[in-house]
């Protein structure tokens, strides 16, 4: 009898001692604590711009204005996810594709800019991207708004009553290519008003040698 008790005994100790076990790689928490979070790094929807440029007001802008905001360019396809495939020692391409990467894959490439302004007087306001920085002449090579020779790629930016405009356009490789844009003085330009006799620059962006271009 007292054998049979110490034998169920030792059945119920290496029960519990099993148990025990298979949790040991739980972190045990004192009363009080909680479990920790681990972080999760998220990424900008449409993925990160590549140059990011600053607005001042321009030579048509009146003394008072206080012009502000910015123009941001994205690659073409900077919300893609495709791969480009790996090819093979005999010439073919592997089964397992490699990421693209970013750089002189885009370079040939169209863009997109997204504009946001403060400051400006309320009504429809023309833009371009011309072929000279701010404060020289230079010709329209991405008529945004209509020029007198070709149609927008885009509506005028509409300016509301407290002065703040957003806008966003892509723009073709035909018209402007990243290698082009990163190689060459251009700048954004913002109009007095809208339509094709849209008056001198009011506010300006300077797309060279500003920001970050992962070319």
């Amino acid at each position: 009898m007292r054998n049979g008790l110490k034998f169920l005994i030792a059945v119920a100790f290496a029960a519990t001692a099993a148990a025990c076990d298979t949790g040991n790689d739980d972190v045990e928490l004192y009363e009080g604590e909680e479990a920790a979070t681990p972080a999760v790094e998220t990424q900008p929807a449409g993925g990160a711009p590549i140059l990011t440029a600053p607005f001042e007001a321009g030579e048509g802008a009146t003394e008072s204005a206080q012009v502000s905001g910015t123009v941001r360019v994205f690659a073409e396809n900077h919300g893609a996810t495709g791969t480009t495939p790996a090819t093979g020692a005999a010439g073919t391409e592997s089964a397992e594709p490699s990421a693209t990467t970013s750089g002189e894959s885009h370079a040939g490439q169209g863009f997109r800019v997204e504009v946001s302004l403060d400051g400006l007087t309320q009504g429809d306001h023309a833009w371009h991207i011309h072929d000279a920085p701010c404060g020289e002449k230079g010709p329209i090579v991405v008529p945004f708004s209509a020029t007198a020779d070709e149609e927008g790629l885009a509506s005028d930016l509409s300016v509301d009553e407290s002065g703040r405009a957003e806008g966003s356009a892509e723009v073709p490789a035909e018209d402007l290519t990243l290698d082009r844009l990163h190689s060459g003085q251009y700048s954004v330009h913002v109009h007095a008003q809208g339509g094709v006799d849209h008056g001198p620059t009011v506010a300006c962006a300077d797309l060279s040698g500003v920001g970050s271009t992962a070319m």
